[in-house]
């Protein structure tokens, strides 16, 4: 496989959605899909971990894709392949004091732009108990990311280095610049970077957090984590306190591979180094 933004994905279909429009032509369509794999237990290999399920996000505007997703169910067992992106997303709050909506500054959302779907199984065909024992069977393929980016931003050791002296562990985050090497039609013809952010833990964070550094280009093998999140803010009009559940979704590595400006010391390189003004990333 060659060094490419690749996402495989196999699992039962938690949700699908199809827009259209006022004449049913086809919009865009949104599925979840339930996703098994296996977290790291202290120092043990990732085999011996626990079992987590994940629903990654997958969407897409392309008419091929959006026809097969229209014989997609609730229910099914699916294989897809595709492209991790990144959109930037407003979170929008409600007040039930003053009935004023406020819209947050964007946050980034992570979904998969599939270039193939396959239906392996149909809902009338298998159970929901039977569609989760043949995703734990077949967890190596269950959700696969591979990554290939530049860390866009320096780790803060306060806000992205954190350890959990409760559960006697550490988490690190950084976030890539990753460039599209596939050409998504739907989206503008300026964007072509993506910018996922990644979270390691354990043994992984301590490491990572000591070589990682805006500039550093990596190689990354590993898999989609959805966790659900409670946001809150203040209402601008009121003042009082709202609060929502969310969706939050990280890329964790398995494998981190070092391929440039890695380690220390080196000095940080400027944002406008890693991304050129056209939005492309330096060879």
């Amino acid at each position: 496989m060659g060094r490419e933004n690749t996402v495989y994905l196999y699992g039962r279909v938690d949700d699908v959605r199809i827009k259209v429009d006022d004449e049913y032509h086809l919009i865009s369509g949104r599925m979840a899909i339930r996703t098994i794999r296996r977290t790291y237990s202290n120092k043990q290999h990732m085999l011996l971990g626990q079992d987590r399920w994940d629903r990654p996000a997958v969407y897409s505007r392309n008419e091929h894709i959006l026809t097969e997703m229209k014989e997609v169910d609730r229910g099914d067992m699916v294989l897809i392949k595709g492209t991790l992106c990144t959109a930037d997303t407003a979170r929008k709050f409600f007040c039930p004091e003053c009935n004023h909506e406020q819209i947050e500054p964007k946050a980034v959302a992570i979904y998969v732009d599939p270039i193939f779907i396959k239906v392996i199984e149909h809902n009338d065909d298998i159970s929901e108990e039977e569609a989760d024992e043949l995703i734990r069977k077949n967890f190596e393929i269950s959700n696969q990311v591979y990554l290939l980016g530049t860390v866009c931003r320096e780790p803060f050791d306060e806000r992205d280095y954190v350890r959990d002296e409760e559960r006697n562990t550490d988490r690190f985050q950084f976030q890539l610049a990753s460039k599209r090497i596939r050409r998504i039609r739907e989206d503008e013809p300026e964007k072509i970077v993506d910018f996922p952010w990644c979270k390691c833990y354990g043994e992984e964070a301590v490491k990572h957090h000591g070589m990682l550094h805006k500039g550093s280009s990596v190689y990354i093998d590993g898999a989609i984590q959805t966790r659900k999140i409670t946001l809150s803010t203040i209402c601008e009009v009121c003042g009082e306190t709202l609060t929502k559940t969310g969706i939050a979704t990280d890329i964790v590595p398995y494998h981190v591979e070092y391929i440039d400006k890695c380690g220390e010391p080196f000095e940080p390189v400027d944002i406008e180094d890693v991304i050129e003004d056209d939005g492309s990333i330096p060879n």
